[in-house]
């Protein structure tokens, strides 16, 4: 259904690649590396990206983002990076490791969560063939991302009257001597 699709895959080991890319030649696909400094062609099926510090680059360039780890025992990843890039989401069903976020966005129809594969599949084509859902999906769980900033600056405001100054902070008890 889409012939020229280009899957930038991730993994979260890095020095998994190599056995990474020979799985995804195995079953036939043409597999850039970036970490090899690959160049994508038009018959590249798959961008490896085998670096560090680049998932947000990856983000914005996928309309669509399936967050991994959410099939297995992993816990799934965490979305709000994906989220603030502008990529529609999806995962697996498994998202211990961020279940607060996850329920919040998949209660404000701001991610997808797919139970099996080809759940997963018909997600992610749904939201492919329609582009303006992905945005408005990715718009959703940006806004939630944005409105959730802040949460430590309140905290410590709420919590600053509980809290003692610390003893013998002589910038402090100065300020206190002036007045101030």
């Amino acid at each position: 259904e889409f012939p020229d699709l280009l899957m930038i895959l991730v993994p979260r080991h890095p020095s998994r690649a190599d056995a990474i890319a020979d799985l995804l030649r195995g079953h036939g696909l043409e597999v850039s590396r970036r970490s090899l400094s690959g160049t994508i062609v038009r018959s590249t099926d798959v961008f490896l990206g085998d670096t560090l510090g680049e998932m947000g680059l990856y983000y914005r360039l996928a309309p669509v983002t399936f967050l991994g780890g959410s099939f297995t025992d992993a816990g799934g990843h965490n979305p709000v990076e994906a989220a603030l890039a502008g990529s529609a989401l999806v995962t697996g069903p498994r998202v211990a490791n961020a279940r607060a976020v996850y329920k919040e966005f998949w209660n404000a129809d701001a991610g997808a969560r797919a139970e099996t594969g080809a759940e997963l599949a018909d997600t992610v084509a749904a939201l492919l063939r329609d582009p303006d859902l992905a945005a408005r999906q990715a718009e959703r769980a940006r806004a939630l991302v944005a409105a959730g900033r802040g949460a430590l600056d309140k905290t410590l405001m709420l919590l600053k009257p509980f809290l003692a100054e610390p003893a013998g902070n002589p910038a402090r008890e100065a300020a206190h001597e002036d007045g101030t």
